[in-house]
Parts: C-alpha cells; sequence; structure tokens
C-alpha cells in the first residue's frame, strides 16, 4: 500500500520532469518506470515479507538491501555493450 501511495505522490513531478526534458527521455522510459515500480511493489515488497516470516529481521534486512547492488550489476552485466568498471 505505501509503494502505491508513494507513486501516486509522485507521479506529477515525475510527469512534469519527463515532459519538461522531453529531448532527454525516450518513449520507452515510462514503461521502464512502470515496470520497475511494479517489479518493486511486487517481487521485491513481497519477497521481504516473506523473509521476514522466515528469519529475524537483523538477518533479513541487512540481505535484502545488500542484494539490490548485486542484482543490479547482475542485470547489467547481461546487456550488450555495458561494461562494469571498478569503483577508483
Amino acid at each position: 500500500m505505501t509503494n502505491a501511495v508513494i507513486c501516486v505522490a509522485y507521479a506529477p513531478w515525475a510527469l512534469w520532469q519527463m515532459l519538461r526534458e522531453a529531448g532527454v527521455w525516450s518513449w520507452a522510459a515510462p514503461g521502464c518506470l512502470a515496470l520497475s515500480a511494479v517489479t518493486n511493489a511486487l517481487a521485491y515488497t513481497l519477497t521481504l515479507q516473506q523473509g521476514y516470516g522466515v528469519a529475524a529481521l537483523s538477518v533479513v534486512y541487512p540481505v535484502a538491501r545488500g542484494s539490490g547492488p548485486v542484482r543490479l550489476a547482475g542485470c547489467a552485466a547481461m546487456v550488450p555493450g555495458v561494461a562494469l568498471l571498478a569503483p577508483g
């Protein structure tokens, strides 16, 4: 429920930003934003709730927060032409 409220609250601002920067955004961007919101609302939130039912907060929360960047890097590595660089 909280994710839906946040999405609705930020929608006017996001739309204004997209219209203001119309030359920078592609038409695929709104679809990607919607897909990201749905994925976050369903997959992440439901998985997190399931984890809290199985293990303690002190175990589930750090693993959930730390796994995001790892999953993102893994997905980015599958995109042709994207190179993962070490910081520094």
